[in-house]
């Protein structure tokens, strides 16, 4: 079978996560969830698409991270504010020599509640006024 999925706009620019449940008559699979990641791209772009963090274990310590900031088209822009979900996590940002920007993230506590928020970061780019860049807190696995 083929299933065709549509988006009812607007999405928020970044990456949307969801799911597709398929209902079906067949006795052993009445339900098929299908997860389903949509990334809405601009002309800002970020790297990372997510900021992904090793949970803290028994030992917990802050750590640091990059988010690079560029435009596709190479239009000039500014970041004018960046900020974390939390007021201990550190923000700084400063002009890259290939037009783009870095965010420096300091004093990020990899916690189970940081899952899912966001570094938010504010510009003066024409079309793109925010941008979204959501952290994601893994389990380490087992033995590691």
């Amino acid at each position: 079978w083929k299933i065709r999925v549509r988006t009812v706009p607007p999405l928020p620019m970044g990456i949307s996560r969801s799911k597709v449940t398929v209902l079906t008559d067949h006795p052993q699979h009445r339900t098929i969830e299908i997860p389903v990641t949509v990334i809405m791209a601009s002309d800002i772009v970020t790297f990372p698409l997510e900021i992904r963090l090793l949970e803290a274990g028994e030992k917990p310590a802050p750590t640091n991270c990059d988010v690079a900031v560029r435009s596709r088209g190479g239009k000039p822009f500014q970041i004018v504010n960046a900020w974390g979900p939390e007021t201990d996590i550190k923000v700084n940002w400063e002009p890259l020599a290939s037009g783009g920007s870095r965010i420096a993230l300091s004093n990020v506590m990899p916690f189970e509640d940081l899952d899912g928020k966001e570094l938010v970061i504010t510009t003066d780019h024409e079309s793109v006024k925010r941008i979204a860049v959501p952290f994601r807190v893994v389990r380490a696995r087992a033995g590691k």
